[in-house]
């Protein structure tokens, strides 16, 4: 049975939710607590567990610590059904923990204290990925160990993986442009699409064209940038001898409560519809309405909808 490997982190998520987001240097109270499962990595492995057909493994690669945190974190995983064999325990380090603002529009401020996650290693990341087979996929994003990172997809295109990679965070030493050669297909926000580009922001929805080429640089690489509530811009490379393309796709229109996760919830969606052999254009608009189901509940996981959930809101609109 073919596979989706996953490589990232795993935090424990303790959010705030508040009337509005607090400026430098200001309290705001009135808040109500709540601790959620969460990390980009893991995120992105439930939601492409909770979507993937039953012919698809969805296999994880992290870190944890020894605690009760991590303990909780491990048992989240196994009860969606993820492969662990790559999950890995540091002795004497705390689980990875993100605390969280949320607004009543649904946008949020985050802070990560990485933990055991930044404790994983390139050898960690091998082990994980031994078992993999030419024509899977790996889903890999920042939330590591830079190295971690660059072994991952040096790794998979050894061995003939196709790779997603979800730029986010971007490291505070920039982004290693290096690692272009490797990617398969990348999954930017506009934000992050902006910084990657070196602009200031992008300024109009669909960006500009020419955004796709300064992103992959001469690398054939899909660009697909999240814009939101606006939906999806992709920007698709020439290869095998089709020209290259763009597909726009609008977001179902829905009333959100929390936008935390959402961006990972569409990279394991878009993962999940491009592993199981999905048109790309039908691929991302699984993914659109994955994510768009996921902002209408609280919590990161918590969120993630259930591929019936997709498929349902597909035939209805």
């Amino acid at each position: 049975m073919p596979a989706l490997h996953v490589v990232g982190s795993s935090n424990t998520d303790l959010v705030i939710r508040l009337p509005r987001l607090p400026r430098a240097g200001e309290t705001v109270s009135g808040g109500k607590l709540q601790r959620f499962l969460g990390g980009k990595g893991a995120n992105q492995a439930v939601a492409a567990a909770r979507l993937a057909p039953e012919d698809l493994r969805v296999r994880f690669t992290g870190a944890i610590g020894a605690d009760a945190l991590g303990e909780q974190a491990r048992a989240g995983l196994e009860a969606e059904g993820l492969e662990l064999t790559g999950l890995q325990v540091i002795p004497a380090t705390a689980s990875g923990t993100a605390f969280i603002l949320v607004d009543e529009s649904g946008e949020n401020l985050i802070a990560v204290a990485p933990g055991a996650n930044h404790a994983l290693t390139p050898a960690h990341v091998e082990a994980g990925l031994a078992d993999a087979l030419p024509g899977e996929w790996l889903l890999l994003s920042m939330e590591l160990d830079p190295r971690c990172v660059r072994r991952a997809l040096e790794r998979a295109k050894e061995l003939g993986l196709r790779t997603l990679l979800n730029p986010a965070p971007i490291p505070r030493s920039g982004f290693d442009r290096g690692l272009l050669s490797l990617v398969d297909v990348m999954t930017p926000n506009a934000l992050e699409a902006a910084a990657l580009a070196g602009v200031a922001a992008i300024e109009s929805w669909p960006p500009e064209p020419e955004l796709g080429s300064r992103l992959r640089g001469p690398h054939a690489i899909d660009v697909v940038v999240t814009g939101g509530a606006a939906g999806i811009c992709a920007d698709l490379a020439a290869r095998d001898g089709a020209p290259a393309r763009r597909l726009l796709v609008p977001a179902p229109r829905v009333q959100p409560i929390d936008t935390v996760g959402a961006g990972d919830c569409f990279a394991g969606a878009l993962a999940v519809g491009l592993a199981e052999g999905r048109r790309f254009e039908e691929a991302l608009r699984f993914a659109v309405t994955a994510a768009a189901i996921s902002v209408t509940r609280e919590g990161a996981q918590a969120s993630l909808p259930r591929r019936a959930e997709v498929e349902e809101l597909l035939r209805r609109s």
